[in-house]
């Protein structure tokens, strides 16, 4: 047979492959309702592709047997050789797919594990393609005559036609929307009214940046920006992860009232966002972020005309994808980074290319732009230009977790609970100083990014006609009290930067006040001429910038709520005037988590718990706090 005829009937065996696999991929997102829709289309075609792609080879291969080996198929025998290995092939990707997938979720096929338990399934598979090739010859002829009656065949050719088409219009709209920036205009009556940019960042302790004394230069652009800016050095996270704390900045309200917590990500849809608000007023409202957790699914683009949460074309993010192609392709060294290019990020150079389109496309409109730079988080794999000085070695996070795989970084790495880790683990010196050298690198990446963003609004003529608010969702710790991340509320994670660039009403200063990053949202309501809601936590910012004088009775406080699947404990902390009350329930003392009193002012790292020495002071906090939550 000649090779054009293997490669027909080995394409036409990828197809109808391919489609099954694909269909019962996008069947298990729908019902499952756990998908976004352009998965639905890629789902085909990744899945087409890969299995055709497998036949192709098998087709040249079987001929390049026949050639070597001269041994002759009829028709027939052909059919049915490519029928048993697409019977085959789909036994094999299931079995891969219940190892891999449902039992041990790997890295990659490359580990023992999962590579002798794929090797298995492969083999097995092999077995079985050529005991029904050579022993079910009648079966391999009936489900051949089946393929081939007139009804069966044309069912096949219209469906496989269908999904060709839907995925090809489909593709076409995605593309387009993706490059689509859609034309607004805001209210005339805010011609007087600054545009207001928010701008957060990742994962930044406010004590590794040189703008709050850090012996290294890794903010040079804030600090720059920062002699004409409104600087607050004791600025407190809501709490230490992303979704939460963007809920309570976004509404206003701390977690006991958003109910925005690790238990329950998503953004109740009648909570009020300021975007919502400054819509209302008139601005053009728009989002670009680069966090899993802060996409539209989870609620939080409400009240933003346009809002661009898209990580990757190839995204697959924090759906249900356990039956797909592409989940089990990533297993494949290099597929996931060179062929897919997903990383499950927006790097900061793709934020600002879609926020200097908008920026040069609103010039004469008022606006509202919220940024959201995924820098400096983990893996540490951006700014790997501005390594060398931060650190001599060349070595990248991932090398850290291979040379030290019994550490808190490689089960996190490897996707699972983060927050009910083993804490106090034996860590070299070197460990901590490689990580933080990688972190403070990318801080300086961001840095780097921002600097651009401002230098964007002065080539435009808008830098003095905003408000700038920079600011971070969370901290980040390097073994300070024992552990990784950002999963406690000890002060490295929740101690963030907060920054207020408008030179038009606010003389530069530095206020040393505790306040928190919610009141964020009732300062830019403020400026905006527009009344806070009643039902807010949030006090603006400006009485205190114009007195220096904090309200009395104004706190601020971080929570979290662990999942008690999970065994996370529930902690939550109230700041006040340099101290810290940190409650933990169930308290841990395996992992020395213990609730703590600390006077930040003489103990900065946190060192000297003060939990039951100062009684009096943690009485009237513990009062303070439940006064808080009463209200």
């Amino acid at each position: 047979m000649k090779l054009t005829r293997h490669l027909k009937i080995a394409a036409a065996a990828g197809l109808r492959a391919g489609s099954l696999i694909g269909t019962v991929d996008v069947l298990a997102r729908i019902f499952s309702w756990s998908f976004e829709w352009f998965e639905l289309y890629q789902a085909f075609i990744i899945s087409v592709a890969a299995s055709v792609s497998f036949f192709l080879v098998f087709g040249f291969s079987l001929w390049l047997a026949q050639k070597i080996m001269k041994f002759g198929l009829d028709n027939n025998q052909s059919n049915e050789a490519y029928l048993a290995g697409e019977m085959s092939f789909i036994l094999m990707f299931y079995g891969l797919v219940l190892v891999n997938n449902f039992i041990l979720s790997p890295l990659s096929f490359i580990e023992p594990a999962s590579f002798s338990l794929s090797l298995i399934v492969t083999l097995l598979s092999a077995i079985f393609g050529f005991a029904i090739f050579f022993k079910g010859k009648e079966f391999l002829s009936l489900a051949s005559l089946q393929l081939k009656k007139p009804k069966v065949k044309k069912f096949l050719g219209n469906y496989i036609f269908a999904v060709f088409v839907f995925a090809a219009v489909s593709l076409f709209i995605d593309v387009y929307m993706l490059h689509y920036s859609p034309s607004y205009k805001s209210d005339s009556r805010l011609k007087d009214y600054p545009n207001i940019i928010l701008i957060t960042i990742d994962t930044a302790r406010a004590d590794h940046l040189s703008l709050y004394g850090y012996y290294l230069n890794t903010t040079p652009n804030l600090n720059k920006l920062a002699e004409h800016s409104v600087v607050f050095d004791n600025a407190i996270a809501p709490g230490p992860d992303t979704q939460t704390s963007m809920a309570s900045v976004l509404t206003g309200r701390y977690q006991y009232r958003h109910n925005t917590t690790l238990r329950n990500p998503v953004i109740n849809e009648k909570e009020l966002f300021i975007s919502e608000m400054l819509k209302d007023k008139g601005y053009v409202t728009t989002g670009m972020v680069s966090a899993v957790y802060i996409k539209s699914k989870y609620g939080a683009g409400q009240g933003f005309m346009e809002y661009k949460d898209r990580l990757d074309f190839f995204e697959y993010t924090q759906t249900y994808n356990k039956l797909s192609m592409k989940r089990l392709l990533d297993y494949v060294p290099g597929m996931r980074t060179f062929i897919f290019r997903t990383d499950g990020e927006r790097s900061a150079e793709e934020i600002n290319r879609d926020a200097f389109k908008f920026l040069e496309k609103n010039s004469n409109n008022k606006f509202f732009l919220w940024v959201h730079y995924i820098e400096p988080h983990h893996p540490y794999n951006r700014g790997s230009q501005y390594r060398s000085q931060f650190s001599k070695e060349k070595i990248t996070l991932y090398d850290v977790w291979k040379t030290n795989k019994d550490i808190q970084l490689a089960t996190v790495y490897r996707q699972k609970p983060a927050y009910a880790i083993e804490r106090y683990l034996p860590i070299p010196n070197s460990t901590i100083e490689t990580a933080k050298a990688l972190y403070d690198a990318e801080i300086y990446s961001v840095d780097s990014s921002i600097g651009k963003l401002v230098g964007k609004l002065d080539q435009l003529g808008l830098k003095d006609k905003t408000i700038i608010i920079i600011t971070a969702d969370h901290g980040e710790e390097f073994y300070d009290h024992g552990g990784f991340m950002h999963h406690t509320l000890y002060y490295e994670n929740v101690h963030v930067p907060l920054l207020i660039y408008y030179t038009a009403k606010l003389p530069p200063k530095r206020i040393k006040e505790t306040v928190s990053t919610i009141d964020i949202f009732s300062t830019v309501l403020d400026v905006a001429n527009t009344e806070s809601p009643e039902n807010v936590d949030s006090a603006s910012l400006l009485p205190l910038i114009k007195t220096s004088k904090s309200p009395v009775g104004r706190y601020a406080i971080s929570e979290l709520y662990g999942r008690p699947k999970l065994n996370e404990s529930v902690q939550q902390a109230i700041f006040d005037d340099g101290w810290e009350l940190l409650l933990i329930k169930p308290e841990d003392p395996k992992n020395r988590m213990h609730s703590s009193l600390f006077n930040i002012n003489a103990d900065p790292q946190e060192k000297l718990n003060l939990y039951n020495v100062n009684i009096t002071k943690r009485r009237f906090l513990e009062k303070e706090l439940e006064k808080i939550e009463q209200n």
